[in-house]
């Protein structure tokens, strides 16, 4: 080795003695942890893990001798799963050895999810001929978790045949580097005055992942001024916000440098080099001096065109993650002040439903006078929750619109939303982004409150200003006194009585008088509680009072004259804005409820009629279920256009079951007009098999008379022929119809065969979620039930399971980097919901993806299997009405319990297998997400690392010694080497 190299090769290890080497080089090697083989029945995967006198033959078919028969393969899978997540992958090569006889054609065919490519391999005409091929796929594949390789051949005339030996790939893979994330936020204000100083315009947050050391210095800022002239500005400067409350200037704060524009850019050299760790993100200011004589209109702004702004010390690199400029000031003259007059007008309804958005709870009247420039800029807006807790408004749910058209109302279509927050305590700063207010018109704003889907029902809603410093405008200007003390709205009961936010229709049936909650079943013996809430009905002010408002409720099982009664034609209840009853029964069976309502002054009338269970036993003399499952167990409530409904009536368990008498059976949907939209009585309904039961379905099609957006209810009939009675069967039921996005959902095993008592954070399920663009394409996911499918749910530690979000979808948990959306535990049930801590947007632009993660509990026992699953769509909590489609299988593996004091060390046999006790997915060529992730999942690898550089202690200890005895004999290297010698 010749001096040079030698000591370059010296100061690399010295370098690795002090500093973590970043980059470095592995290739490992995988064989076939499970195939199949169409070709011949008795495939045994072993045979192409070593290089033996082992070897599967692959059958040909004879029918075709001069083309492949794609129907005839065998198919390899890996298990990649022993790679780190966060390594790059520098190439992927197949190993493919086999002895063929005159064969014409073979070729390897490669899957990449959605589709399979192919490369032809080496063949030739004479007898028993060995041959291996190596075939560099890296090219060819997205992601190594859905590789999987078939092989095919074909030749002329019997005799010809292939025996596979080897197939392997060879993954060659080096250590990640770290990426410094810019998070900027827009910070210029509109307006500016000369010689103003420290005007912030950027405010940057800056963190790193942790792919190598998860350190990145920063060593340069470019900035970029846009607008009229730089001139405008005199000076800029970048602080290090200590402490983090966004004021530059501050004790706590550091100047890490300042000068002036050459031009229109800046480049700030940070000294020394300013440290981003993974565990603590840093916040820098950006701020700019406004010229004493500059310009007046003229506007300033900062930018940051590329991530190249950002100057790291390689190999980081740099990545931006928002918007990067910084919006524009203008710059006026400071003349007259103007006052902000500000009124207050009580806006809030008596009630709101859980989940619903846009309660409008108070109006903001305001006003300019004085003799300034007649313009009023508004910074921000401090709200004050008024109500019982402020975790009843969602986040994100404080909201203030500007009111457009002036009318005081809410127009979704017309109004502008200028900022929403959220409250912490009590307090929601709501950033309006300096909304001008003009001395020549007068101006509304909309205080407006989400109402969290889990807010307590009964608690009470408010919104209030405690006084004028709760409007923050800016200077020179000042808000007037408030007259009359704070501006508060009105107290907003919380209720849940909205089952459907796809139609103006507010209804429910429940056991409580509060009315809490939708009641399908009920004891025998109790109180049903039922309202309506329909402003276009009955609106009779002020006495809001119609005698002509009526319930009913029969029992569904009765001839057509209706019998067995509990109420008739009883009259509703006025209670603001609701039409109630409450009426005690004793009963068994499925009943009718009916509602009547007419409008004395228009005319209107709404009619409709609904389904409810009164039960002791466990099979009532006649069931149904409506959903869009082929063979319905459920009732369902929501629906969309297109949608196919499945109908199963059930009166197997009633004493004379019915018969199915096609002349009078009938599926019949009504609207609440009581107007029948869709009628099927020709032999709508067709046995299942089982006596006394039916199944029929419907489309909800334009062409079937069905429109989005409005409620409908069956009146479906089946009639017992062999009854003296003339009983019938009379399914009612209330439903809705509705522009609603449906999410695909995808789940997938991340967990490992074997998990250690105590541990924490174990991956155990990934599950990505798509919307389709059926309405708007945005859903919002606030919960998913989860079911324990393991030994004991006591075995999960309190608070141990946990949903975080993915955020760089790389299908493991990242701590610090993935966010956590929501935790609980098995303690109460085996299916249980994890409610997030705020909703989840899931879009049809890309693939949201969530981890769920356990930890065990320090007494859970050994030997117990841990899984965790998902049932059903419904487990999918999203705001209503958008809804989730399963896709696929949603369950973990079941992972064993072992002690953490036990360790597995694989032992070399001649399939070179070891058991994992762990599951790491693979990173993928490309940033693009992977969704379609139903790749076999095998429970063995194959790995042999051949690191470039790779050192024990041992190694390190002789490489200093020869680094000593080098260093001994340094002057002769100096006389003859150029690398040591600067002449």
């Amino acid at each position: 080795m010749s001096r040079i190299p030698h000591m370059v090769f010296i100061s690399y290890i010295i370098a690795s003695c002090f500093f973590p080497l970043k980059l470095f080089a592995v290739t490992d090697y995988f064989v076939p942890t499970d195939g199949v083989d169409t070709s011949d029945s008795n495939f045994e995967v072993v045979k192409v893990r070593v290089d033996d006198d082992k070897r599967d033959e692959y059958k040909l078919d004879f029918r075709n001798d001069y083309y492949y028969w794609e129907d005839l393969y065998q198919e390899y899978y890996f298990d990649f799963s022993s790679l780190p997540v966060t390594d790059n992958i520098d190439s992927v090569v197949v190993y493919f050895k086999f002895k063929e006889n005159k064969l014409t054609g073979a070729k390897l065919e490669i899957w990449d999810d959605p589709s399979w490519s192919s490369e032809p391999i080496d063949t030739d005409v004479s007898d028993n001929k060995e041959i291996s091929n190596l075939i560099d796929i890296s090219d060819k594949i997205d992601s190594l978790m859905d590789l999987k390789i078939r092989f095919l051949a074909y030749g002329v005339g019997k005799g010809r045949k292939a025996e596979v030996n080897i197939v392997q790939v060879q993954v060659t893979h080096s250590s990640g580097i770290d990426t410094l994330f810019v998070n900027s936020t827009p910070r210029a204000p509109s307006t500016v005055i000369r010689d103003q100083k420290n005007v912030v315009m950027n405010d940057i947050q800056l963190s790193t992942n942790n792919f190598a050391d998860g350190m990145v210095n920063l060593e340069q800022l470019r900035i970029e001024f846009y607008g009229d002239t730089s001139a405008t500005v005199s000076m800029v400067k970048v602080y290090l916000d200590g402490d983090d409350n966004g004021i530059p200037g501050t004790p706590s704060d550091s100047l890490l440098g300042s000068g002036t524009f050459t031009g229109d850019f800046i480049e700030i050299d940070i000294i020394p080099d300013l440290l981003i760790l993974f565990s603590s993100p840093q916040r820098l200011l950006v701020t700019y001096d406004i010229f004493a004589l500059a310009g007046y209109g003229k506007k300033v702004g900062a930018k940051f065109s590329t991530p190249a702004n950002f100057q790291v010390i390689t190999p980081d690199q740099v990545a931006f993650k928002t918007e990067t400029e910084s919006g524009l000031s203008t710059v006026i003259e400071p003349v007259g002040v103007n006052s902000l007059i500000m009124s207050n007008f009580d806006l809030a309804p008596d009630y709101a439903a859980q989940g619903e958005q846009d309660i409008v709870m108070q109006a903001l009247y305001l006003e300019v006078i004085g003799p300034g420039d007649g313009l009023v800029f508004i910074d921000k807006i401090t709200l004050t929750y008024n109500g019982d807790i402020a975790g009843d408004i969602a986040p994100n749910g404080v909201k203030i619109y500007g009111d457009i058209n002036v009318d005081g109302v809410y127009d979704p279509s017309i109004d502008i939303l200028l900022g929403q927050g959220t409250f912490i305590a009590t307090k929601a700063e709501i950033n309006v982004s300096d909304f001008m207010i003009s001395a020549s018109r007068f101006y509304i704003l909309l205080v407006a409150y989400d109402i969290d889907q889990d807010a307590y029902i009964g608690h009470f809603a408010s919104s209030k200003l405690d006084s004028e410093a709760d409007v923050t405008v800016l200077s020179p200007d000042i808000v007037e006194p408030f007259i009359g003390g704070p501006f508060e709205s009105g107290q907003t009961e919380i209720t849940g009585n909205k089952w459907s936010t796809c139609a103006e229709f507010d209804y429910t049936l429940s056991k409580f008088y509060d009315f809490h909650k939708f009641n399908l079943e009920y004891p025998r013996i109790g109180t049903i509680f039922g309202r309506v809430n329909q402003d276009i009905f009955d609106r009779s002010f002020p006495s809001y009072d119609n005698s002509d408002n009526k319930y009913s409720i029969y029992n569904m099982w009765s001839p057509d004259s209706f019998k067995d009664e509990i109420v008739k034609d009883a009259d509703l209840l006025p209670q603001d804005p609701f039409w109630y009853f409450q009426k005690s029964y004793m009963a068994v069976g499925w009943y009718t409820v009916a509602f009547k309502l007419e409008n004395k002054d228009r005319g209107y009338k709404i009619e409709f009629r609904d389904g409810v269970i009164f039960k002791n036993v466990t099979n009532p003399d006649a069931m149904f279920y409506i959903s869009r499952n082929h063979y319905p167990t459920t009732q369902e409530r929501i629906f969309r256009m297109g949608d196919i409904v499945y109908i199963r009536i059930d009166t197997s368990g009633s004493i004379t079951p019915l018969d199915n008498d096609d002349s009078e059976n009938e599926i019949r949907v009504k609207d609440i007009y009581n107007n029948t939209v869709f009628l099927d009585n020709t032999a709508p309904f067709i046995t299942t098999g089982a006596t006394g039961e039916f199944i029929s379905s419907i489309a909800f099609t334009e062409s079937n008379g069905f429109e989005s957006g409005n409620i409908y209810w069956f009146e479906n009939k089946l009639k017992d022929h062999d009854s003296f009675e003339d009983d019938k069967f009379h399914m009612t039921w209330l439903f809705g119809v509705c522009d609603l996005d449906e999410c695909t959902v995808l789940g997938r095993n991340i967990a490992g065969p074997t998990v250690q008592k105590g541990a924490l954070d174990n991956n155990f399920l990934q599950i990505i979620i798509q919307s389709d663009d059926y309405d708007d394409g945005q859903a919002d996911l606030t919960g998913i039930w989860l079911n324990y499918a393991g030994s004991d749910p006591n075995d999960i530690a309190p608070d141990g399971v946990k949903i975080y979000y993915d955020l760089n979808f790389n299908g493991i948990l990242d701590p610090g980097f993935d966010s956590l959306l929501g935790e609980g535990d098995f303690s109460a049930a085996t299916h249980v919901p994890i409610y997030f801590y705020s909703s989840l947007t899931i879009t049809s632009d890309y693939p949201e993806s969530v981890l769920v993660v356990l930890d065990i509990s320090p007494s859970a026992t050994v030997g117990n299997n841990v899984k965790i699953s998902v049932s059903e769509p419904n487990d999918f909590e999203f705001i209503l009405p958008d809804r989730a489609y399963i896709l696929s299988t949603i369950a973990s593996r079941s992972s064993v319990i072992i002690d953490p004091s036990v360790t597995f060390t694989p032992t070399p046999t001649s399939s070179s297998s070891a058991t994992p006790t762990g599951y790491t997915p693979v990173p993928t060529f490309t940033t693009t997400p992977v969704t379609t992730i139903n790749s076999p999942t095998p429970n063995t690898t194959s790995t042999t690392p051949v690191p470039i550089f790779k050192f024990s202690i041992t190694l390190y200890i002789l490489l200093l010694m020869g680094l000593i005895i080098y260093l001994a004999g340094k002057s002769l290297f100096q006389k003859t080497s150029p690398f040591l010698n600067k002449e």
